[in-house]
């Protein structure tokens, strides 16, 4: 992430510790628990919320080019972090168009809030778009039932991104997305995650 004076928060000593981790997170199928609370503090996990915010402001075009050093010292923690990014950056983009609806989310995050997403599906090619998952509009907002999978980031996230189908109206369905803050009831984490090369991004499967 280059800073004023044209240096990076992403030191080369500490992309030296994430490349020597990251072997040892595979073999034992570990989440990058080191990698996280040194990227934390070293401010990387705010570089996509606007300066006025708290954050670092960085585009996405400077977003990228650190994570494509990150990812060539430990890919698995570089894919990881991403989906923090996912949310915040997109988050940020919306907040500079003048929709302040996304604050909160840019708040929370410079609070020290991780966000993830919960789009994966089984059988579901086009996330997003369409949903396996059941959202029944109930009091005070939806209930959510199904499963996602490929959770990234499952050990620390405060707040799950997910979408569903509302099939209410049969002529109607519709899309709904919410987050889902990590102290809701009604949802487990089943541990299934053993991908070779990506295990420490500790991809859960979440079921609602």
């Amino acid at each position: 992430m280059v800073t004023g004076n044209g240096s990076s928060i992403l030191s080369d000593d500490l992309l030296k510790r994430c490349m020597e981790r990251a072997p040892g997170y595979d073999r034992d199928n570990k989440f990058f628990d080191e990698d996280f609370k040194e990227l934390k503090e070293a401010g990387y996990l705010l570089a996509a919320v606007p300066k006025e915010l708290g954050g670092l402001g960085l585009t996405l075009a400077q977003i990228g080019q650190e994570q494509r050093r990150l990812a060539y010292h430990s890919a698995a923690t570089a894919l990881a972090v991403n989906m923090h990014f996912y949310w915040t950056g997109l988050a940020a983009d919306v907040w500079r168009s003048g929709d302040m609806s996304t604050e909160w989310m840019l708040k929370a995050a410079a609070e020290g809030d991780i966000f993830a997403a919960g789009h994966g599906e089984g059988g579901n090619d086009i996330p997003l778009l369409l949903s396996t998952t059941n959202a029944e509009k109930v009091a005070g907002g939806y209930r959510f039932t199904g499963r996602k999978n490929f959770g990234s980031l499952t050990p620390v996230w405060t707040y799950l991104g997910l979408h569903g189908m509302d099939t209410s109206n049969q002529d109607a369905p519709k899309i709904v997305h919410a987050f889902m803050p990590r102290d809701s009831s009604g949802y487990r984490i089943e541990e299934v995650w053993d991908t070779v090369g990506m295990r420490a991004t500790q991809s859960q499967d979440t079921v609602l």
